[in-house]
């Protein structure tokens, strides 16, 4: 397993991909099959758009891959209660899914069809821990994941609002407080300076900042070079849920952003495409 796991693409490696220098709004997607076994990982960019049409293609994916087992990026909480998340999505309309995002609108897809689901993420405190062993400070830390959900709000809102990213910011605090027991007033003090430098009608800034790809001639700050300590990190974790799933169950699928999907696919195809799945 550890040796898949190295074959999974690193940030510095995924930059020499075609796909890396592809513009504009990217998918990604691969199939691979053995025998009974069937893993379809459509890879995607996110998005808050309801009329976005990558919804639509999501959902023909879906039909077609028929799974057993969806995954989705980032919803923790629906691995923590299961059949909470499924009474609250079959009681929704699949138009209030769509505002939601694409994650949330896979996991309303894949109760209705009646399939498993995870959110295959590790614990948020996990990951901060590995950051913390990392050597990166609470300070930097926190700027990454405050930063890449104003970069989220602003792709999603053409009008930005102070407040909205406050909340944000508020909502940040929150998680890191409950989940990796930071303390509040610390991290109040760093939020004051973030909402005090708030740079929203900059399209490049924070996207900048969070970019875990080292592009040649585009300065690295440390909240890139953490962006590419929780990608790799979040990769391996994703991929070992992935071959867990693939013991239980035939027909998996995946929905994930674009980048994720570049970097695993071969490890996952080796892994499928192996007559003995890993223990």
């Amino acid at each position: 397993m550890d040796e898949l796991k190295g074959a999974i693409l690193s940030s510095e490696q995924y930059q020499d991909h075609p796909f890396a220098r592809q513009e504009g709004k990217r998918v990604y997607e691969f199939e691979v099959k053995n025998g009974p076994k069937e893993l379809a990982y459509f890879g995607t960019y996110h998005t808050g758009n309801p009329s976005d049409p990558v919804l639509d293609d999501i959902a023909a994916a879906l039909k077609k891959a028929n799974p057993q087992m969806v995954y989705v990026e980032g919803i923790e909480s629906a691995n923590e209660d299961k059949e909470g998340w499924r009474e609250r999505l079959k009681n929704m309309s699949i138009e209030d899914a769509r505002t939601e995002g694409e994650n949330f609108y896979t996991l309303k897809l894949a109760v209705d069809a009646g399939a498993d689901f995870e959110s295959p993420e590790p614990r948020f405190a996990m990951e901060v821990q590995h950051l913390m062993e990392s050597g990166f400070s609470k300070r930097d830390i926190f700027d990454y994941y405050v930063f890449r959900d104003i970069l989220q709000y602003q792709r999603n809102n053409e009008n930005r609002d102070p407040k909205a990213c406050e909340r944000i910011v508020e909502q940040e605090s929150e998680r890191l407080v409950q989940r990796a027991g930071w303390d509040a007033a610390e991290l109040a003090a760093f939020g004051k300076e973030v909402i005090e430098s708030l740079q929203l009608d900059d399209e490049q800034f924070y996207s900048d900042k969070v970019d875990p790809i080292p592009w040649e001639g585009k300065p690295q700050s440390v909240t890139n070079k953490i962006s590419r300590s929780s990608s790799a990190f979040r990769n391996e974790h994703i991929f070992e849920r992935i071959a867990e799933g693939l013991k239980k169950y035939d027909r998996l699928f995946a929905v994930y952003g674009s980048a994720h999907a570049v970097k695993q696919e071969l490890p996952l195809r080796f892994l499928v495409e192996q007559a003995n799945l890993p223990e």
